[in-house]
């Protein structure tokens, strides 16, 4: 029956029906871009705190290093991604030289570093830690 209407008939029944599919399939595709978005960044976040946690805990290793030392190696790290509000713990708070292991921790809020709602994560921080054995040597190691 279709095939005996006049050109003109067929194309304007047709008009409804793509405004139709673009109502239904655009909230869908920019919903799916927004959470490709938001979970690359999440990435990023997450490397850039580990690579800070590993930069940090390099430069406290070394014999003389403290522990206070490692905070403006994180935010030169994280700075560079523009990353805020985050908190570095150096385990152990005092390094001597009878310290083995330096554990630099750098927590991050997401909800401060997202760029969007950051429904995904339940507990709302990235946590990343970098463990190194200490160049602190003793008379006894030889």
């Amino acid at each position: 029956m279709h095939q005996f209407l006049p050109p003109s008939f067929r194309r304007a029944s047709r008009r409804g029906v793509v405004t139709v599919e673009m109502a239904i399939c655009l909230p869908v595709l920019l919903a799916f871009l927004f959470f490709l978005f938001e979970f690359s960044r999440v990435h990023l976040l997450q490397q850039t705190l580990t690579e800070a946690a590993y930069q940090a805990a390099r430069v406290v290793k070394i014999p003389g290093a403290e522990a206070g030392e490692a905070l403006p190696v994180v935010e030169q790290v994280a700075g560079a991604v523009g990353l805020r509000d985050f908190t570095v713990d150096v385990s152990p708070a005092v390094i001597t030289e009878a310290t083995d292991f330096v554990t630099v921790t750098v927590t991050l809020p997401v909800n401060s570093n997202s760029w969007g709602a950051p429904i995904f994560f339940r507990d709302g921080q990235l946590i990343r830690s970098a463990t190194l054995k200490t160049e602190r040597y003793r008379s006894a190691d030889f």
